[in-house]
This record gives C-alpha cells, sequence and structure tokens, in this order.
C-alpha cells in the first residue's frame, strides 16, 4: 500500500486535479474533519454556502492546505478510511471507443490513496464516520422497525396456542432448494420457464445440507424465492429481516421490508420516495440527505418484497428493473404459479420446501411438549 514518500501536502497537490469534481459525500469528508478538528463549524459552514460540489472540493482542499502537513494528513487518512462513500471507481474515459477497447481510464483515485505512505497501517482506526448522522439515524430507524416487523410477524401465531402453553415462535430451518448448485458462487439463472407442479408435490423431506438464511443474507445477488402457500417464504424472508436487524457492522447500509398484499392500502405510490419513506419509514431528520445516500450508494441497499403477484405499482416494476438504484439487492417471495409472470432474469432462483422430518419432531417438540404423539 505505501509506495510513496511524498509529504501529504504535495500528494494532495500532486492529484488536486484528480480530487476536484470526483470527490463524492462531501459531507462525510466535512463531519470527519470536524471530528478531527482540523475545521470547525464556521469554516464548515462557509464550505457549505459553496453554491456547488466541484466548489465545495476546492474550498476543502484549499482550507486543509492552508493548515498544513498534519491537517493534510489527516485528510489523507480520512480519505482512506471512507473510499468506499467518498471515491468514484474509474471508469472509461469513452464508451464504445478505442479507449475504452484498450483499458483507457480515468485517474484511479482508489489506487492513488492506497500508495501514501501511512506512518501506520490507517485500518486499524475504525472511529472514522462513513455518514453524515442523519443517515445512521435512519439507518437505526429501520433497525428498530426490522425487529418489531419480525417480532410482530411470530406473535400472529399466538392465537393457535392455549394461553398457558404459548411457545416463543421463532424460524425453523426449512429445506432452500438450489437444484444441486454450489452456494453462493455457482447459481442457477432463472428464466421464464413454465411451472413444475410435479416438483412441488407434498411430501416430508429427507435431511440435506441447508443454504441458511446468513447465506441468503450475504450474497450480492437478487434472490428469487418461489414457494407454495403457507410453505415458509414469508418466514424465511422475516428471518433475513431479523439477522440484519441484529447485525452488529460499522458499514452505513439500509434494508427495506415491504408485504406486498398491504402496499394496495396506502396512498398512491408514484416515487421511490414515496415507496421507501411513505410505505417503509420516514427519516425524522436529513430527508433530502438520506435518499441521496440511497441513491449514491445502492449498493449498500436491500429491497424484500414480500408475496409478489406482479409488479405493480410501476415504482415497483422500476426497482426490479433497476431503473431506480441499480445496485440494489432485491429480494422476492412468490408463489409457482406467480413465478412465471415476474420473466426475471439472472436472480438467485431459491425453491423454499418447508421442514425435513428432523425439523418437524424439533418444531413439534418445542410447541407440544417431549409427550407428543408421533408418526
Amino acid at each position: 500500500m505505501a509506495c510513496s514518500n511524498q509529504s501529504a501536502k504535495d500528494y494532495i497537490a500532486n492529484a488536486r486535479v484528480y480530487l476536484v469534481g470526483e470527490l463524492r459525500n462531501l459531507s462525510v469528508i466535512l463531519e470527519n474533519l470536524y471530528q478531527q478538528d482540523v475545521l470547525t463549524d464556521e469554516e464548515i459552514c462557509k464550505i457549505n454556502a459553496e453554491r456547488d460540489d466541484y466548489d465545495r472540493t476546492r474550498a476543502i482542499l484549499d482550507s486543509v492546505t492552508r493548515k498544513g502537513e498534519a491537517a493534510c494528513y489527516v485528510f489523507l487518512r480520512i480519505i482512506y478510511q471512507t473510499r468506499r462513500r467518498t471515491l468514484e471507481r474509474p471508469t472509461p474515459l469513452f464508451e464504445n471507443s478505442h479507449e475504452a477497447s484498450t483499458g483507457a481510464t480515468k485517474f484511479d483515485l482508489h489506487h492513488w490513496i492506497s500508495c501514501f505512505s501511512f506512518t501506520e497501517d490507517p485500518e486499524v482506526d475504525e472511529n472514522y464516520i462513513q455518514e453524515s448522522r442523519p443517515c445512521y439515524r435512519y439507518q437505526a430507524k429501520l433497525k428498530s422497525k426490522a425487529e418489531k416487523v419480525s417480532k410482530d410477524f411470530w406473535k400472529r401465531s399466538d392465537y393457535l396456542f392455549a394461553e398457558n402453553k404459548k411457545p416463543e415462535l421463532l424460524y425453523t430451518s426449512l429445506i432452500l432448494d438450489l437444484q444441486g448448485k454450489n452456494f453462493p458462487t455457482k447459481i442457477r439463472t432463472f428464466r421464464r420457464e413454465k411451472p413444475r407442479p410435479k416438483k412441488l408435490r407434498t411430501y416430508i423431506l429427507g435431511n440435506k445440507p441447508e443454504i441458511s438464511p446468513s447465506d441468503l443474507l450475504k450474497t450480492d445477488k437478487n434472490i428469487l424465492l418461489v414457494g407454495k402457500p403457507g410453505i415458509g417464504k414469508s418466514a424465511l424472508s422475516h428471518e433475513i429481516l431479523r439477522l440484519w436487524s441484529e447485525r452488529d457492522n460499522k458499514e452505513l447500509d439500509y434494508m427495506f421490508y415491504f408485504d406486498m398484499r398491504k402496499l394496495t392500502n396506502i396512498p398512491p405510490i408514484r416515487s421511490l420516495e414515496d415507496l421507501l419513506f411513505t410505505a417503509c419509514s420516514e427519516p425524522d431528520e436529513g430527508k433530502d440527505e438520506v435518499l441521496q445516500d440511497i441513491k449514491s450508494n445502492s449498493d449498500n441497499v436491500t429491497v424484500i418484497l414480500d408475496g409478489v403477484t406482479d409488479l405493480s405499482p410501476s415504482v415497483v416494476e422500476k426497482l426490479v428493473d433497476k431503473d431506480f438504484l441499480p445496485d440494489a439487492k432485491i429480494i422476492i417471495t412468490c408463489r409457482p404459479e406467480d413465478e412465471e409472470n415476474l420473466s426475471l432474469e439472472d436472480w438467485l432462483r431459491v425453491e423454499v420446501k418447508g421442514f425435513c422430518e428432523e425439523t418437524i419432531k424439533t418444531y413439534l417438540s418445542s410447541t407440544l411438549g417431549e409427550n407428543h404423539r408421533r408418526s
């Protein structure tokens, strides 16, 4: 990583022409410069008063450079720690041109920052803010709601049991069939096909290696969960939601859950903002800033659409077609008869097939006790 012996001030000066206009999420950089006592409130206000991001970037670089070598060094460490959010990946200079075909690219800021000679490993310091506070507060709000939605899902089954015998219902492992493909590197791509009723007939499954909800949470592929009514598709999607809500990671990401059966009961959805903030959860502050972060960093967004029969309203169709949030991960649950209508390609198709014999016994033991009748 450290292959340059230039001073921090010179290092910034030599890359200034590339930094101006190329840095993104300037609020992240400014917040960290404030937390590191490089810039004051007054200086940040003056920078934010500039007319656009181009001028704001120039003002940041000017302010940091004027403060000398120590401030420049802190600035470079901030850029390194927040590079996923503040630096663009290089793209071809001219699409469909000779330069693109020969691999000509923009100046690679990721490579540039990795070559600076930090006096200590920048990876050891994890106290850098990855986004402004409204975005983190919104993430916390989404996680709190996800936890509540998951708990409410299982509480709805309380009526099945006598008042003094209510078990604590939780997710029980299901058989998730990828049709013999290894997960997640070798996947079955889903294309328009005829339904397979024979494959979905009812029977008790034998024990076989499981694909866990954690595996589904980790993959970056879009996922189609297919299964008969009552087989466990919603239970699986709620487990994914719960796992995300309990994940203690420093990366800022967002997960949105929509019960498609209830989506028609709310005011008309005409925009991405309506879908995310009206139909799911609205930020308590910084609404425009949060929406911009979601759009700018769509690779950190997961959307669960539970119970899809068709891709309506049109906002949902545009979301699935990647007209909105092009790098977002979409998880859809549907019944076999609705699968054909979705016409999705290159999705990870997972068939939810219910409990195996062992998990049936475990479930009965937890709900009815050890003395339940076994067949």
